[in-house]
Order: structure tokens, then C-alpha cells, then sequence
């Protein structure tokens, strides 16, 4: 009943606040899920449940939501799975509509809070596309609902997952701008640099007994301008539907420039790299990714785990020192955002944003369509773990680009047709390069 509010309740908060009950016993909820005994009973709290629905809606009036609290109130059975039947039944009823509740952003959420389940293939896809997508991606990696029975969600919502209390996630309603990942897509991870101490300069500096590095940025720039220039271009003609560029293979001004030159129009979705922001010298800074549809800015990400690496002392013969990447530690901001719409959910990290295995969790729990990563990493097998990890559960796509002497372009998706077409796709070169993904997980020219 508090979830009543001048005689309307969102079919939303009455379906978390089922959830939350299911949730409060979760060992006896998931015990009791699992009993096939209680089958019958199970049967006939839906069937009281239904009785007590009209036509479905995305408000449900006081007099219905009195009615579907008495109808559970009858149940025999305990009140964590009963709760969970009911939430089940409400989102058979009228899920479709919960989608309406997340349409204006919400700055952070908080543990406990709903937030959708976007299902893959896009439920707003016609029936032949979605099909369309199931054959070019061939046998499924996996079938999460049968691995995991749903006993603290439903299929179109779930609570906010303990993490988010250590990491902000922000949900941001991002259609129409977010299309549906459909038949024809086309993943493309641009690898403009090969070497990092070779191609790149940084700042080193002491803050008081730490050491720090900031400014990162290509030594050439005149160069590094006509390498973006030429990525975006070939990614356009290749008809790239999503392009990935590396970490900090920008500047400012050259982020800028390529925003403001019209060459995105074309791409549906762009994570532009990264670049350090300008700052006072010596004072920290952000590392910040742009993220685009079409040309228009969706987003802008900040990494919020600092790189460090051991560097050189200041004179021969010192020891080695641990220098930090000098960002801005900003509890409030330590986090990310992710792009909604009615049929995708998309997010961006950068580089070591993706290697915490808490993030990874989150990221699994918060069930995205597509994961950006603009990388600069000596190492990429922690890339290539995650996108094995998303592409499993919960089946999602993952682009990653990056300046390394490992794999540059890391594709992950959520099936596999043979073993010459694995579920995570990589590669390397010894030379800038766009790499550009189907469906299929093959390469197209």
C-alpha cells in the first residue's frame, strides 16, 4: 500500500515491492522456487492473482492493489516465494509497460531500487528481425534463464544489485537515439596505435610524496589527427554500426575537432576513445570518453580507476616508482552511466574501469545489450575473460580497441556457428587498422 499514491500506483514500484519481499528471505524464496511439490500451490496463487487484474495497464488504482495483497495474503505457501508469483504475474501482465517508468533519468541508483531487464533480441523488433539476429549469431552461448532460475527478478525487472552501493550507476534514457541491435550491424574496433612508449608522451611529476603521471598524449599530433580522420572514414564506408577507438588516442582538441567535423553523422553508436582533459599543470584531471549517436553526444564517461605502472626514477640509477594516473577521486561520480531505450541498454568503461572483478559483476548483474571499452593496456586477457563472461550471461555484445602489443580489437558476442567463429573474436596487427565484426563474428572487407 505505501507504494499508492493518490489512488494510482506505478505497476513498476508494485512489482519491486514484490520483489523486495521475495528478496528480504532469499534463501527460503529460493528453496521454495525450487520445490516442484509446491507446484499446485504455486498454480493457484497466479490464478488468484489474475482474477484480481483488469486491463493491463501502467497504473494500477487502490482498489486492484487491495485486491492483489488479499489474493496473496491467502497463500499457504511462504511469503517470499508468494511474493515473487505475484511479481511474475504482474510482469506477464503488463511488463511491457514498465519500460514507461525509466524514461527520465535517474542520477544514481540506490540498492533495492527497480531498473529494467532489456530483453535481447529487442522485443520491439519485428518477429523476422529478431529471428534474423538469432541465425546470424548461430548456436546461443548459453540460455541464462535456464542456467539460473529467476527467483529475485523478472524477466523485464530487477532491484539495483548490492555493488551499486559501491559503484554509481545512473540510468539515462537515451531513445531515440539508441537503436536495436539488429540482423545487419556491424562492430568496429579501430587500433590507431601500436607502440605506447613510441607513439605517446606524458607528464611525470611529484604531489608531495606521490608520484604521478597526467597529460598523456600522442607525440605526433599532426599524424594522430589524419589516423582518427582515416579510422572514422573506413569505419563509415564498411558500414560500421558501432565503432570503438582506444584510449587516449585523442586530445581535447582533437576529440573536438572530430565531433565538430560531421564525420559520426553516419555511425550509430561511437565510443570516441578517451583523451585526458586540459587542466592547470600538475593538478588532476579526467580521463573522459565521449560516446555518440549519429553525432549527438549521449555521453561523456569518466574513468574512475587509476592506472598506475612502475616507471623509472628521476635519475640513473633510482629505483623504480609506482606513478599514478592523476584523476580526480570523486566518490560521488565513481561509476558509470547506462544508456536505455526500449530495446538496448548500452554502456562504456574505460581500460582499467573493466578489470575490477567487481565491476565485471555489476556490469553481468545489470544485464547490458553492448559494452564499449577504449583500452591501453600492456595486457588483454582480462578484456577477453569479460567478454566471455558478458557474451555467456547475459548475453551481451562487447567492443574493445586498444593500444598494446597484444590483441588490439577484442569482439565478443552472444553466440557461436563454428570454431573458426568463437564467441570472442581477436586480433592483432602490426599497423593501424579497422576491424570490422558481423554478426557471425567473421571480419567483413
Amino acid at each position: 500500500m505505501p507504494c499508492v499514491l493518490d489512488d494510482l500506483a506505478h505497476v513498476v514500484d508494485v512489482t519491486a515491492a514484490l520483489l523486495r519481499i521475495a528478496n528480504a528471505t532469499p534463501a527460503a524464496t529460493s528453496a521454495d522456487h525450487r520445490d516442484a511439490s509446491l507446484a499446485p500451490a504455486h498454480d493457484r496463487v497466479r490464478a488468484a492473482v489474475l482474477a484480481r487484474l483488469r486491463e493491463p495497464g501502467e497504473f494500477i488504482d487502490t482498489e486492484t492493489v487491495s485486491g492483489l495483497a488479499a489474493a496473496l495474503a491467502q497463500s499457504q505457501l511462504r511469503p517470499g516465494l508468494t511474493a515473487l508469483i505475484g511479481a511474475h504475474v504482474l510482469d506477464a501482465w503488463a511488463g511491457h509497460r514498465f519500460i514507461d517508468f525509466f524514461r527520465d533519468d535517474r542520477r544514481r541508483l540506490q540498492v533495492g531500487d527497480p531498473m529494467p531487464v532489456i530483453a535481447f533480441p529487442g522485443a520491439t523488433l519485428p518477429a523476422p528481425d529478431r529471428q534474423a539476429v538469432l541465425r546470424a549469431l548461430g548456436q546461443p552461448t548459453s540460455r541464462p534463464a535456464n542456467l539460473t532460475p529467476q527467483d529475485d527478478r523478472t524477466p523485464r525487472l530487477r532491484l539495483a544489485p548490492p555493488e551499486v552501493a559501491r559503484f554509481r550507476v545512473g540510468l539515462r534514457w537515451a531513445e531515440p537515439h539508441l537503436d536495436p541491435v539488429g540482423p545487419d550491424w556491424r562492430f568496429a574496433a579501430a587500433v590507431t596505435n601500436r607502440a605506447i612508449t613510441d607513439e605517446f608522451c606524458w607528464q611525470r611529476y611529484h604531489h608531495g610524496d606521490r608520484a604521478l603521471f597526467y597529460e598523456v598524449a600522442p607525440q605526433d599530433v599532426a599524424r594522430q589527427r589524419g589516423r582518427l580522420h582515416a579510422a572514422v572514414d573506413e569505419a563509415v564506408r564498411r558500414r560500421a554500426t558501432v565503432l570503438v577507438l582506444p584510449e587516449l588516442c585523442a586530445t581535447q582538441a582533437l576529440a573536438d575537432e572530430l565531433t565538430a567535423s560531421g564525420r559520426l553523422t553516419t555511425l550509430p553508436l561511437v565510443a570516441l576513445g578517451s583523451f585526458h582533459e586540459a587542466t592547470a599543470p600538475a593538478t588532476p584531471g579526467r580521463n573522459r570518453c565521449r560516446v555518440l549517436a549519429r553525432g549527438v553526444e549521449l555521453l561523456t564517461h569518466d574513468k574512475f580507476s587509476d592506472f598506475h605502472l612502475e616507471d623509472a626514477g628521476d635519475a640513473p640509477g633510482d629505483p623504480d616508482v609506482r606513478r599514478h594516473e592523476h584523476l580526480i577521486a570523486d566518490e560521488a561520480t565513481a561509476g558509470f552511466d547506462l544508456l536505455i531505450s526500449a530495446a538496448n541498454a548500452v554502456l562504456a568503461l574505460i581500460c582499467k574501469d573493466a578489470l575490477d572483478a567487481r565491476v565485471a559483476t555489476l556490469v553481468q548483474e545489470l544485464a547490458p545489450t553492448v559494452v564499449l571499452v577504449p583500452a591501453m593496456s600492456p595486457k588483454t586477457r582480462p578484456f577477453e575473460t569479460l567478454a566471455e563472461r558478458l557474451a555467456d550471461v547475459p548475453q551481451a555484445f562487447t567492443v574493445v580497441a586498444a593500444v598494446t602489443d597484444e590483441h588490439a580489437a577484442i569482439f565478443g558476442r552472444p553466440g557461436a556457428r563454428a570454431p573458426d567463429a568463437p564467441p570472442v573474436v581477436k586480433r592483432t596487427c602490426s599497423e593501424p587498422k579497422v576491424f570490422v565484426f558481423d554478426m557471425g563474428g567473421g571480419e567483413v572487407d
